[in-house]
């Protein structure tokens, strides 16, 4: 129902460091209810939110996924628009928002997964919606379907992002790094 009368639908799932945001392990089965929803209703555009790191060799479920609803988006009838953003940042965003909690805590120490060399491009959430509004706009010049890459101008390691934002608010914490073949070893 909600797709009736629709010009185009627009799918957001956004990809974080631990994952995706809120459709873990359901992501492809709601993807493909909204494309045949778009589909049946006549919608014109789908707009799907993917994640720069997308590539065929990874061993990341979140990003394999991401790779299939591209494809899935490139099978649709409809129009497809893919958007690979960086993580989105902003109120309430589960990024850096996540990281300010952890800085407010009284412990003094932090667990970083990895090393935190992560290279990443964050967006801002509002940046991320203009990018999102102008698919649907006919001025200045329409928008061709296909694969976008979207990401805010600064390049910045995990590491660097969680710095930043403790000298913002004014915290030190020491950092114990947990390398990630125990993360592997924990997930086997």
């Amino acid at each position: 129902q909600l797709c009736r009368g629709a010009k185009g639908l627009v799918y957001l799932s956004p990809v974080g460091l631990d994952g995706r945001g809120w459709d873990r392990g359901r992501h492809l089965a709601c993807l493909g209810k909204v494309l045949a929803a778009g589909e049946r209703n006549s919608v014109e555009k789908a707009v799907y939110l993917s994640s720069l790191a997308v590539v065929n060799r990874t061993r990341s479920t979140t990003l394999l996924e991401a790779l299939e609803a591209e494809k899935a988006m490139g099978a649709t009838p409809l129009k497809g628009y893919v958007l690979r953003a960086g993580p989105a940042t902003g109120r309430g965003d589960g990024f850096l928002s996540r990281v300010a909690e952890r800085a407010c805590r009284a412990s003094p120490f932090m667990l970083v997964w990895g090393y935190g060399d992560t290279s990443l491009q964050p967006i801002h959430a509002q940046d991320l919606g203009r990018c999102v509004a102008r698919i649907f706009l006919e001025t200045p010049r329409r928008v061709k379907a296909g694969i976008y890459s979207v990401a805010g101008p600064e390049v910045a390691s995990w590491l660097e992002l969680v710095d930043g934002a403790l000298e913002r608010l004014g915290r030190f914490k020491f950092k114990f790094h947990i390398p990630l073949f125990v993360l592997r070893l924990a997930a086997a």
